[in-house]
């Protein structure tokens, strides 16, 4: 949900500055009812609200909110009157701003004749003889620019894959210290991807893939991580991966459970099931199973050292069981036992075929957002200088999420704090 600032005069903006909240709140709370109400003190306008996030445990709330200098104390307030049981932080950040946020203007025609211009020969003549004269210099172009890749083949139509791009642009834009270059790539086979990623490397100092058809998807990741001088990074092989492994050790601590020595089944074996896998042999399950209905998907999963199996074996023998954003089918729900740790992120489950004590200790999510893992991979890969992005740094991250007794739902809430501690671990790692 989205809220429009109030009219702001242009006298007071000189005096106005922007208030980010990360907020957490538990589900049983008055989270949902009590944001669109807060603050209507004067002074305080509220940008925007989005839920990133939700668990059956909490919601996952950021805020970003217009207030004069007077008005942190004020939001402080009110979230403890309004949200006695979140866990928030708050955050101003006007330095960022060179300019006012909000410019009252008179409204006027727009001239596209003029709007549209091209950089003038003359201009880019003079720039690069000047500016960027060596190849040195021209560091300052490439060096923080990472190129969010992509050619929609995971998703039911190809273009909605600009609507992830962006999206995963805007999130380095604001929390990085880089400049996210998003870009969706029509190519006639697997073959000129690559060789497309290859010619546009040169222009960045990282490569993230996502939304890539899953038939060929880890294939391709692998083969420009050979070919290329800079980190690949999968989005959902690396980023989705850590952050279910979390979920998922989190949900199994919260139940007195332990992954290690654990029978996990993944159910759903896209580019996340089988980066879950990794993480689930690191931690010491005793044996890991997958279910997809896609036989080469079941090769591979063997060929990591991951089991097979059927559905049948999973309802009577997994302990833990996550089923991916990838699986899309049927399951029979009302088979999972109250002893197992289940977790599902796919809209293909049905809770209401459950039964009640196995719903009331599932944890039933939505797909896991990119902002608990991708700003602080891609500020690490920038402050560590990683020239090759591997599991041992998705490890490092995926640690980043582990939750400590006393902690809210499954994952932490996303803060800029957040960033920097993933940031620093995966800088940290040799």
């Amino acid at each position: 949900m989205t809220f429009s600032a109030t009219a702001v005069g242009a006298d007071t903006l000189s005096a106005m500055a922007l208030y980010t909240i990360d907020l957490q709140a538990p589900r049983k709370g008055p989270a949902r009812s009590a944001l669109p109400s807060m603050w209507p003190t004067a002074g305080i306008d509220i940008i925007s609200c989005q839920r990133l996030y939700s668990d059956p445990q909490a919601d996952y709330f950021r805020i970003e909110a217009l207030a004069n200098e007077d008005a942190r104390q004020q939001i402080e307030q009110d979230i403890r009157r309004d949200l006695p049981d979140a866990i928030y932080r708050l955050r101003m950040e006007p330095e960022q701003f060179g300019s006012p946020l909000i410019e009252v203007r008179a409204a006027r025609k727009i001239d596209f004749r003029r709007a549209f211009v091209t950089t003038g020969e003359e201009a880019l003549q003079r720039a690069a003889s000047s500016l960027y004269a060596t190849e040195d210099s021209t560091k300052a172009l490439t060096g923080r620019r990472i190129l969010l890749c992509s050619e929609g083949g995971a998703l039911r139509a190809p273009h909605l894959a600009s609507l992830h791009l962006e999206r995963d642009a805007f999130l380095l834009a604001r929390w990085t210290d880089l400049q996210p270059a998003p870009l969706r790539i029509a190519p006639r086979n697997e073959e000129e991807f690559i060789k497309t990623c290859v010619a546009l490397a040169t222009n960045g100092c990282a490569i993230r893939l996502s939304c890539i058809n899953p038939e060929y998807a880890l294939d391709l990741a692998e083969r420009l991580g050979e070919q290329l001088p800079i980190p690949v990074i999968h989005a959902e092989q690396s980023e989705m991966a850590l952050a279910l492994a979390a979920a998922m050790s989190n949900a199994a601590r919260l139940r007195g459970r332990q992954i290690e020595g654990a029978a996990v089944a993944i159910i759903g074996l896209g580019p996340a099931g089988h980066g879950l896998k990794d993480f689930c042999l690191r931690l010491g399950a005793a044996r890991v199973y997958g279910i997809d209905a896609d036989s080469r998907q079941l090769t591979r999963f063997e060929r990591g050292a991951g089991i097979a199996s059927s559905l049948d074996h999973v309802y009577n023998a997994a302990d833990v069981v996550v089923v991916t954003p990838d699986f899309q089918g049927r399951l029979e729900e009302e088979r999972f036992r109250p002893e197992q740790v289940l977790l599902s992120f796919s809209s293909s489950v049905d809770p209401r075929r459950m039964s009640t004590e196995v719903h009331n200790q599932a944890w039933i999510g939505a797909q896991l957002h990119p902002v608990f893992a991708l700003p602080g991979i891609a500020q690490g890969i920038l402050r560590g200088r990683v020239q090759r992005f591997a599991f041992e740094h998705a490890w490092a991250i995926f640690q980043t999420l582990l939750l400590k007794d006393g902690d809210a739902g499954l994952l932490p809430a996303p803060s800029s704090e957040l960033i920097q501690r993933q940031a620093e671990a995966l800088a940290s790692v040799a």
